[in-house]
């Protein structure tokens, strides 16, 4: 366990404390299939939190894709992520080498489009994050998920580190397109 000693700001209102720990702690708790099985926070872990985001005066925040899962979204590392299961998703270079690889990807992400990205909601976590940055609580924002379920949830200036599955860039032309645009598209083909 991280000790983090530094002292609060004398600014730091009972207010702050109690939104940052509502935010935290209001929403039950669901567990999909795709959330990896673990013992909710204790009510003093959830305050040692709360008392922790009002204390920072930059916070950044970074998210994988374990604050996705109970989002229904699969996680790739734990004991029933994909990799588990034996999914290898297409390296982008691989993407790039062959027209079939690609006709693959698209084939693949065609059929998978409507349950990562249009059943899926964003989650107690994202809301909670959301939340904590119109407030001024977040600094910044990181995530490494493709999913974007901090947006819908009301996040804003998110780094998307991987990127994202919502926009699509044409290889030839470089114009920019909406994924369900092409999604619309794509169902036209078949």
């Amino acid at each position: 366990t991280r000790r983090f000693t530094r002292a609060p700001p004398a600014s730091t209102s009972p207010n702050k404390t109690k939104t940052c720990a509502a935010a935290a702690s209001s929403h039950p708790r669901r567990r999909p299939a795709t959330a990896p099985d673990c013992p909710d926070a204790t009510p003093a872990e959830v305050r040692a939190l709360a008392d922790f985001i009002t204390r920072a005066e930059r916070l950044l925040v970074i998210t994988g894709a374990g604050v996705s899962t109970e989002s229904s979204i699969p996680d790739y590392r734990s004991p029933l992520g994909a990799y588990s299961t034996g999914f290898k998703p297409m390296t982008h270079q691989d993407f790039l080498r062959t027209d079939a690889n690609r006709r693959r990807y698209w084939a693949r992400s065609f059929v998978g489009w409507k349950r990562f990205a249009e059943l899926t909601e964003p989650n107690p976590a994202h809301h909670a994050l959301a939340t904590m940055q119109r407030e001024g609580h977040v600094w910044r924002l990181i995530t490494q998920n493709v999913d974007r379920l901090h947006h819908t949830a009301g996040s804003v200036d998110v780094l998307e580190l991987h990127g994202t599955t919502h926009e699509v860039v044409c290889l030839a032309c470089g114009d920019l397109t909406q994924r369900r645009s092409l999604q619309r598209q794509l169902a036209g083909f078949h």
